[in-house]
């Protein structure tokens, strides 16, 4: 739950400073995948469409598994990104 709502916290931040910028940052690059990089990316694209957005995940890491912890905190990451 922890990860989930720091992901969640940093998320927020990102797009606090993208939007206060007035336009200034064009693209950005998100390094590493997994899921808190394939949220974060989710929520630029969904919220920042203008941003060109890049995300760089390593072809010999492999998949670890977490994302448990997001069954209980899930849906509002879904709200944020205007899913049902």
């Amino acid at each position: 739950m922890f990860y989930l709502v720091l992901m969640a916290a940093v998320i927020m931040m990102l797009l606090g400073i993208v939007m206060r910028s007035k336009n200034n940052i064009k693209s950005i690059v998100i390094v590493g995948g997994g899921s808190s990089g394939w949220m974060t990316a989710a929520a630029i694209c969904r919220r920042l469409p203008n941003v060109k957005l890049t995300l760089v995940e390593s072809a010999v890491v492999p998949t670890i598994g977490v994302g448990e912890s997001t069954i209980g905190h899930i849906n509002q990451f879904m709200h944020l990104l205007k899913l049902k």
